[in-house]
């Protein structure tokens, strides 16, 4: 009995972990994402986080400031399951050499909100939040601008998220890709299911979204998806170095990838910065 007992309480501990970490249960049958002839192989040149005077803490999401010239990295807030959540996101300059600004965005975020994608907004000069069940618009104090709610979509988690001029894409866990305007009115939603689906960034008129999960191996790929009619997909790149990929970024010809490698217990136990030169034919 106590054995069965054990075994029960372990496994709602697993269910109660993988909603916290704003993924979610619902059944789905999702695609496997696989090389093809057209993909390139990528080899990263590695910045673990001490190289800009930080800590490793658990990264989730990434974007370029044009108008900073530097990135912004979201932070879920707790580098171990169970302690209590310090959410914040942090600019780093453009070199990976400094943090320039932290901002706590504990007041802004519900108990319930789970900090995962963050990108830029060139319009307003602010950020923006994609936390599970909703998407904030934040100034560079922190504070809150606009917030709206995914409605009938929440189950799936608003994971990635992007700008595109006056709309948004966002990426869910599992199942959708949302087009928004930027008052929360959905455009279109678009059937995206491959597992480990993650974060998403605009490059060259079309998103790129990352694919993978795979804490331990190569199989973790960018993928390219057309913006308009049925969003059309084709496996990009294959990111050798990229084990543990919370958020996506590209600026000057480099695809940078920050992996929360010490959360997830991955190949590399780290919190990093994957580059990637993407301009090598």
């Amino acid at each position: 009995m106590r054995n069965k007992l054990f075994i029960i309480g372990a496994i709602f501990i697993v269910i109660i972990g993988i909603e916290v970490l704003g993924y979610n249960t619902i059944n789905r049958t999702e695609h496997v994402v696989v090389a093809d002839d057209c993909t390139l192989t990528l080899e990263a040149n590695i910045k673990e986080f001490n190289t800009f005077g930080s800590d490793n803490f658990t990264c989730t999401g990434l974007t370029w400031d044009a108008s900073d010239n530097s990135f912004w990295i979201g932070d879920y807030g707790a580098l171990n399951f169970g302690d209590m959540l310090v959410p914040r996101v942090v600019e780093i300059d453009k070199d990976l050499r400094k943090v320039l600004k932290v901002l706590e965005v504990s007041d802004v975020l519900s108990d319930g909100d789970n900090l995962q994608g963050v990108a830029y907004d060139q319009n307003n000069n602010s950020l923006w939040l994609a936390v599970g069940d909703s998407c904030k618009n934040i100034n560079k104090d922190g504070k809150l601008i606009y917030e709206f709610n995914l409605g009938k979509y929440s189950s799936y988690k608003a994971n990635g998220i992007c700008v595109d001029n006056d709309t948004l894409w966002v990426l869910c866990y599992s199942k959708y890709l949302l087009h928004y305007d930027k008052t929360g009115n959905l455009i279109k939603e678009f059937n995206f299911n491959y597992k480990g689906q993650d974060q998403i960034c605009i490059y060259e008129d079309t998103i790129l979204a990352t694919i993978g999960a795979d804490y331990t191996g190569e199989n973790n790929y960018v993928v390219s998806i057309a913006k308009e009619t049925d969003a059309s997909m084709s496996v990009k790149y294959q990111v050798k170095g990229a084990y543990a990929v919370e958020g996506i970024a590209v600026v000057d010809g480099k695809l940078y990838i920050v992996n929360d490698g010490l959360y997830h217990d991955a190949k590399i136990k780290e919190s990093y910065i994957s580059i990637f030169d993407i301009n090598t034919p």
